[in-house]
């Protein structure tokens, strides 16, 4: 820890500790030391000067608030002073982020930091915290070009702030449970087919081609898939294990959930596009190999980013005209030729880590139409190959 620096100024009062300014004074007996949160330059020094002569004039004529000052000094907790009454929702924020911040994951003020940079504090920042109402925030929502789902987003930290507020009585009614809750759309799935999945990895070059393999024959969603390392592949008993996932394309981290922390079958097509991916010497000692990335960068041996995945998979559906559908529709893919294929429902449940049948029959398994098609093309590419052994036993061993 850094020794800290402390001198005096020319001003009485007024100190400078590292170079910021503080501010030196008593208030009902107690000695009060505040930052005044600029650097030291001298003209920041006067202003300091003159902000401290008006406490003492404040303090005399008894109308000092500390609140008024110092907003978020313990102090003000400390003598029981009435809270501020001119915030705005923007120093509320900056208020209430201040401990929100030191007791949240990355990942999480990373994705509130952003709705409140780019929606809240533009839109309602500059109202004050006093005047603000759930129609004035409804009004505002209603007229942002966003999705319902994206405004139910921006409303979580809304929440948190005014609720914050309100049980530090900032205001005199919770305001949190009376802000809108928007309807989120459905989101329609539309898999590829298998004439589009055979024309897309004939397409592709590699390792791209055995990435995308790997992604219509597991199920994994993206972020899984990026997380997987050698010591997750059992190659003798076609078996993949799902311990982690890239969040946010950036982040190491636990999969979504329990359920998503799983044991799956390999398939023939994976189990081959993992065989092509395998190092050289891979099976002399896998051990050596066992915490590298299976979808890695040549030049940095680091997992692969998404736009790495994602700018030849933009161009194969470009050069091929197909309908372009982002990466993780593989997996709704996957989910509809193993549902159209009639694979047991809770293999399938398993294979993609759901806690229940709910989110397959409501959004990821969608029936083919040429259901006969899909069954034989399944058949034809696995039938030759290594695959899991519920596999075998759930659909080759009964064709």
């Amino acid at each position: 820890m850094g020794v800290i620096k402390e001198k005096k100024t020319k001003y009485k009062g007024i100190r400078l500790r590292n170079n910021m300014i503080w501010i030196d004074f008593r208030y009902k007996g107690v000695r009060c030391r505040e930052p005044y949160g600029k650097d030291g330059t001298e003209k920041n020094i006067t202003s300091a000067y003159n902000e401290r002569i008006s406490i003492f004039n404040a303090i005399d004529k008894e109308k000092f608030n500390y609140v008024d000052y110092f907003p978020y000094s313990n102090n003000a907790k400390k003598f029981g002073e009435k809270p501020k009454t001119n915030l705005t929702i923007s120093e509320t924020i900056d208020w209430w982020w201040q401990d929100y911040e030191r007791n949240s994951s990355e990942e999480t003020i990373e994705k509130y930091g952003r709705d409140i940079k780019n929606h809240i504090k533009p839109g309602l920042g500059n109202i004050l915290l006093n005047d603000i109402t759930p129609r004035q925030i409804r009004n505002w929502l209603d007229n942002i070009s966003l999705s319902n789902s994206s405004k139910n987003n921006i409303l979580i930290p809304l929440r948190m702030v005014l609720t914050e507020a309100y049980y530090e009585n900032l205001i005199s009614s919770s305001l949190a449970d009376k802000l809108p809750s928007y309807k989120r759309e459905k989101k329609n799935k539309h898999p590829f087919t298998i004439n589009e999945v055979d024309a897309l990895l004939e397409y592709l070059s590699p390792p791209s081609k055995e990435f995308y393999t790997v992604s219509i024959w597991t199920g994994l969603s993206t972020g899984e898939q990026l997380g997987l390392k050698w010591k997750d592949v059992d190659f003798s008993k076609c078996l993949l294990n799902i311990e982690r996932q890239i969040a946010a394309g950036k982040k190491i981290k636990d999969t979504k959930n329990g359920f998503r922390k799983r044991e799956i079958d390999l398939i023939s097509p994976a189990y081959d596009a993992l065989e092509i991916l395998k190092p050289k010497d891979y099976d002399i000692d896998p051990s050596v190999y066992k915490d590298e990335w299976v979808f890695k960068n040549p030049r940095t041996n680091d997992y692969w980013r998404v736009d790495a995945i994602t700018k030849p998979w933009i161009q194969a559906c470009k050069k091929l005209k197909i309908p372009y559908r982002k990466p993780y529709e593989t997996r709704h893919t996957f989910a509809s030729i193993m549902v159209t294929a009639c694979l047991p429902d809770g293999w399938i449940r398993k294979q993609m880590g759901h806690a229940s049948m709910r989110m397959l029959e409501g959004i990821y398994g969608k029936y083919y139409d040429n259901a006969a098609e899909v069954l034989l093309w399944v058949k034809e590419k696995t039938q030759n190959g290594h695959n899991g052994k519920q596999f075998e036993e759930f659909f080759l061993n009964k064709q």
